[in-house]
């Protein structure tokens, strides 16, 4: 009798459990607290299979180097969440699946920054929500195209 378990629900129910409430508390806060998703890296990074470590570790790493150079670049513009959280995108699925993430969450916020500046609007406007929503939906996309 086989008793092996894939992680990966596992993996996904644990990352999206983490990043749901930290994209809510963004949305109305605009503050992330970082414990939860530096919890959320070292978990990543540990349940990942031992071939795929140095993928995981590697997009982790990617992630946040390429995240906290844009934060650097914009003035700060983003938020250090919005660094951790590229770290634990990169853990999960490796340095494309965060780069293809961070695509969809730019398409998913550019119509709402679109319209607060033609509002003239100085609003912030949270990432986290966006990257979590573009995290589902590729992760939607590959099971339902069968990768």
């Amino acid at each position: 009798m086989d008793f092996f378990i894939p992680l990966f629900p596992f993996k996904t129910l644990i990352y999206f459990g983490i990043l749901v409430p930290c994209a809510i508390c963004d949305l109305k806060t605009t503050q992330v607290p970082r414990a939860p998703l530096l919890f959320l890296i070292i978990t990543m990074i540990v349940s990942t299979p031992f071939e795929a470590l140095p993928g995981s570790i590697f997009g982790a790493t990617a992630g946040m180097i390429a995240f906290w150079l844009i934060r650097k670049m914009s003035g700060n513009g983003l938020g250090l969440a919005d660094v951790w959280m590229a770290g634990a995108t990169g853990a999960f699925g490796g340095a494309a699946f965060c780069a293809e993430t961070t695509f969809l969450a730019i398409v998913l916020i550019v119509p709402r920054a679109f319209f607060l500046l033609r509002l003239k609007s100085h609003q912030s406007i949270p990432f986290l929500p966006s990257l979590t929503a573009g995290a589902f939906f590729l992760l939607l996309v590959e099971y339902f195209s069968g990768k």
